[in-house]
């Protein structure tokens, strides 16, 4: 496995006089797994007065975008969470007033590193460091210690880690960091827990619930001599270190190189290719009807005499086409929107957005509130580049979507740690169940088990989506899958979209295996 030196590379820039000045770090070291979010810090120096503008990120050809403010003859760092698929990157920051003029543009290498091959990433905050190398001696682990004051206050930073070890009760860190790691943990990963005393089964049960609440502990299982239980997409054990070393902990973890949410090509058959619904392609009718219309007119005109009559006629002929195009294209947009959610038993909620278009445009879309969008379907030949995209995130932690759009061209993003009524209504009894492993499914209430390729036959739901979500089970977990239409999900038009579909949500239980 090849490992990337770690570095920043001298990212301080100047611009023109009385502009300001940025510097680019990574956040954890610089570790990080391809598709996943990438936490960049950020910081502005300013020499000159006092500047409230946004300042864009461009990442691998995508411009994240960020809100600012910096006084007079100071500095502000902001945080921005971008997926980065290459450990080297090109990172260009480019700031703007409130007025749109250009304060900052600049260029930053930053080189990153990820684990070698096999090995999975394990990151100790605080006081942990040392127990957890202990504790993982002899594994194919690679273990990093975070500083209880640099660690991240944004959970979607935290995808990067297959597991994340801390002090039961804390061991000092701030709220804010706990805050994070509690969220972090519903993405797939494993958080553990470490007592101070063995065998305290009391105290391992106490540090659960203080980190993940008292649903905690409805279901719990013995990890060795350690108590464990599911959180979310996550899971979460507690014990000492030498409780826990009875146990296997590897088993834990997320597969090798894999992460809930992390992004693939296996999402590419969830949604069709962008097309225009019925009312469209009777606006396109009307069109026609309104061309043919015009040419008899003009062609009937000129069969008599008048110059100045053809010419006028022919004036408001055109007018009118315009004016008919424009009502019927121009002010809806040319933008196709599709949504599909994932509800998870313990309170995650993902949405997969996909954006199409049916004609030459440009899109906004707000995502909602959510700890972080990743971009899908990377590398694919009927993405196009991703030069012109944006993804802006607002001082209320909003996330809005902004892209050109053109036939035969389609994008998706996952968006991860929306609040789990975003999802739509609880899917209820009606809905058929499936019971699925990780490569294999089983209806309810059937007894053999197939292949998950085939599930398409037998399931009506969204199989793509099942399928790229159990490709991240752990071996021998089993989740009970059942899903439903929606007429609402976290995904809005704000601009230049003509067609929204609410795509189904799945409803994600894990089951006793």
């Amino acid at each position: 496995m090849r490992l990337l030196a770690l570095s920043l590379l001298a990212c301080v820039a100047t611009c023109d006089a009385g502009a300001l000045r940025a510097r680019v770090t990574p956040a954890l070291g610089g570790w990080f797994r391809p598709g996943r979010p990438v936490l960049l810090w950020v910081t502005l120096e300013n020499d000159g007065g006092a500047v409230v503008g946004s300042v864009d990120v461009v990442v691998e050809g995508i411009a994240y975008r960020w809100p600012f403010g910096v006084g007079a003859m100071a500095e502000t760092t902001v945080g921005v969470l971008a997926a980065v698929h290459g450990g080297r990157q090109r990172v260009r920051v480019r700031a703007e007033d409130g007025r749109g003029a250009t304060v900052c543009d600049v260029e930053a290498e930053v080189a990153l590193r990820q684990p070698e091959a096999g090995r999975r990433l394990v990151l100790a905050v605080g006081k942990a460091e040392a127990p957890a190398r202990e504790l993982f001696a002899g594994k194919p682990v690679r273990v990093v210690g975070v500083a209880a004051e640099g660690a991240p206050l944004v959970w979607g930073a935290w995808a990067a880690a297959d597991a994340v070890v801390l002090r039961a009760h804390g061991g000092g860190l701030s709220e804010g960091v706990l805050m994070a790691l509690r969220g972090g943990g519903l993405q797939g990963g494993l958080t553990i827990l470490l007592a101070e005393a063995d065998g305290q089964d009391d105290e391992a049960r106490d540090a659960a619930e203080w980190l993940h609440g008292p649903s905690a502990l409805r279901e719990t299982f013995e990890v060795g001599d350690g108590v464990g239980w599911r959180h979310g997409l996550g899971m979460g054990v507690a014990g000492s270190a030498e409780d826990l070393a009875k146990g296997d902990l590897m088993a834990l973890m997320p597969p090798p190189g894999e992460r809930a949410p992390a992004v693939d090509e296996g999402l590419y058959g969830l949604f069709d290719a962008p097309r225009m619904d019925g009312a469209g392609r009777w606006r396109w009718v009307g069109i026609a009807v309104g061309l043919l219309v015009a040419g008899a007119v003009v062609v009937w005109v000129l069969c008599r005499r008048g110059r100045w009559l053809v010419f006028g006629l022919s004036l408001a002929a055109c007018a009118a086409l315009g004016a008919a195009t424009w009502g019927a294209l121009g002010a809806t947009g040319r933008g196709v929107v599709e949504a599909a959610g994932l509800r998870v038993d313990g309170g995650l909620a993902l949405e997969v957005v996909q954006v199409g278009g049916v004609g030459r445009g440009r899109v906004r879309v707000a995502l909602g509130r959510a700890a972080a969008v990743v971009p899908a379907y990377y590398g694919l030949s009927d993405v196009g580049s991703w030069d012109d995209v944006v993804l802006e995130q607002d001082a209320a932690g909003r996330w809005h979507l902004e892209c050109a759009v053109r036939c035969g061209v389609r994008r998706c993003f996952v968006v991860t740690g929306l609040d789990p009524s975003a999802a739509g209504p609880r899917v209820e009894g009606a809905a058929r169940k499936v019971l699925v492993r990780r490569g294999a499914f089983r209806m309810a209430g059937g007894e053999a088990w197939r292949p998950l390729r085939e599930l398409a036959q037998e399931w009506d739901g969204p199989a793509a989506l099942v399928r790229w979500q159990a490709s991240r089970l752990r071996e021998q977990e089993m989740v009970e899958v059942s899903w439903g239409p929606r007429r609402m999900s976290a995904a809005r038009p704000e601009r230049g979209v003509a067609i929204m579909r609410h795509g189904p949500v799945v409803e994600w239980r894990r089951v006793p295996e």
